[in-house]
């Protein structure tokens, strides 16, 4: 009823603060939805100040992340979401892998960085041997493997929790302690204890230099 005393008006801005933060998971995604039609289909501008990420990101056309008083990153869902600013954006948007790293070397556009016990090569023109480095990757770009295979990490799985549409998997590895997710085949889960092997695309990984 309020957005509806709101929008007779046709108000030029529309404000809205924490609308949906009342409504249970299932309300809300649905409201998420009605109201990015109904914003889209009246052409108002509107300001949507929210705690959800998920929110965020799936009803925004530019998102703002703000940390002690001061605007982070200004971008699209989808860039903001693939190519944070830097590591707190990372953690904040999303689920993410954020592994602490350093630079042991950089020749030829790649760049070895150490991740825990693990060496791992990088695509990358911008990094300076022995700085700090915080590296990003979302748990969907993560893919698992047989255990025998030729490339990825080597892992063992910790612990698997069902969410319907997707399995979400802690997995320990030389590199630390990782979240994957994969989608719900109907085929049985990976077991406590089960070895696998991780790897990514190149380019899912999102290397965050610690200076800036």
């Amino acid at each position: 009823m309020a957005l509806a005393r709101a929008l007779v008006i046709e108000p030029p801005l529309l404000l809205l603060d924490e609308p949906l933060s009342n409504l249970d998971a299932k309300l809300r995604e649905e409201m998420q939805l009605e109201l990015r039609v109904l914003q889209q289909d009246l052409g108002v501008t509107t300001i949507l100040v929210t705690h959800d990420q998920g929110e965020a990101l799936s009803m925004s056309d530019r998102v703002v992340v703000m940390n002690d008083g001061r605007a982070i990153q200004i971008d699209t869902p989808v860039g903001m979401y693939d190519h944070p600013a830097d590591s707190f954006v990372s953690g904040f948007v999303g689920k993410t892998n954020l592994l602490e790293g350093r630079v042991e070397s950089v020749q030829e556009g790649r760049a070895d960085i150490r991740l825990g016990e693990e060496l791992v090569s990088f695509p990358s023109n911008d990094l300076q041997p022995n700085s700090a480095v915080s590296v990003s990757l979302r748990p969907e770009k993560l893919a698992f493997g047989p255990a025998d295979h030729a490339g990825g990490v080597s892992c063992e799985v910790l612990a698997a929790v069902f969410h319907g549409a997707q399995w979400l998997y802690q997995v320990t590895s030389p590199m630390g302690d990782l979240l994957v997710t994969e989608p719900n085949t109907g085929e049985p889960p990976y077991r406590r204890g089960e070895k696998v092997k991780v790897s990514w695309p190149e380019t899912a990984a999102r290397i965050l230099s610690k200076e800036r």
